[in-house]
């Protein structure tokens, strides 16, 4: 589904902000 995705998504985003930062 779509929604699983998303969720991944989201989860690994933070950590890709984090290293941005």
């Amino acid at each position: 589904m779509v929604l699983y995705r998303v969720q991944r998504f989201l989860k690994i985003l933070p950590a890709l902000v984090s290293i941005n930062l």
